[in-house]
């Protein structure tokens, strides 16, 4: 890591520099000690995944993470009961603040990315908020990009390969297979690479 990242060159902006850089160094030290502690912890983990910064994981031994997976800061999974599972396949990027809950069952596909914020959810409780959760089953297909913001809810049972969510997309129903979809609630507008 350069100063020039964090320093435009005059005196007067140095300790403003050295205090960012020492404060990425730091938060480098604290990814790969977070790395280390909950890959051990996890049910399954690949090699040269990285869990950053303080994430909030339930039920770790329900979650299997395949090669070059990268949780970004502040990322929640969790269940509300120790029966559920998520499984991420190889070289998914899961951004800053998302949040998946694993109620049912999830499967990220690989190369698929999770732009900052998105939630995911498996379970409903019908009208009844403390009643027992649904489970259901949602799956992400390989080479998903899901926008930031976007919201994918229980009914959702899959998300093809090759979709793109855009940013703030409320997702209720299945796409089609490289489907563009947009708004809330989601609608298509057209396919990835036509």
């Amino acid at each position: 890591m350069t100063l020039q990242r964090f320093w435009n060159g005059k005196a007067a902006g140095l300790p403003a520099a050295l205090l960012e850089a020492t404060g990425a160094a730091l938060a480098n030290l604290g990814g790969r000690l977070s790395t280390l502690l909950w890959t051990r912890n996890l049910g399954a983990c690949g090699p040269g995944c990285r869990i950053h910064g303080r994430p909030v994981i339930r039920h770790p031994g329900r979650i299997r993470l395949g090669r070059g997976v990268v949780l970004a800061p502040e990322v929640w999974l969790g269940s509300e009961h120790a029966d559920g599972l998520l499984e991420i396949e190889d070289e998914v990027w899961i951004g800053t603040r998302c949040k998946i809950d694993f109620t049912g069952r999830v499967s990220i596909g690989a190369g698929s990315t999770l732009s900052p914020g998105v939630t995911i959810y498996s379970h409903s409780h019908g009208l009844e908020p403390r009643s027992h959760p649904k489970a259901c089953t949602v799956r992400i297909g390989r080479n998903v990009w899901i926008g930031s913001g976007a919201v994918i809810l229980q009914s959702v049972a899959e998300i093809p390969d090759g979709c793109v969510i855009g940013a703030g997309a409320v997702v209720s129903r299945s796409p089609e297979p490289s489907q563009v979809v947009v708004g809330n609630p989601g609608r298509a507008l057209i396919r990835r690479g036509a």
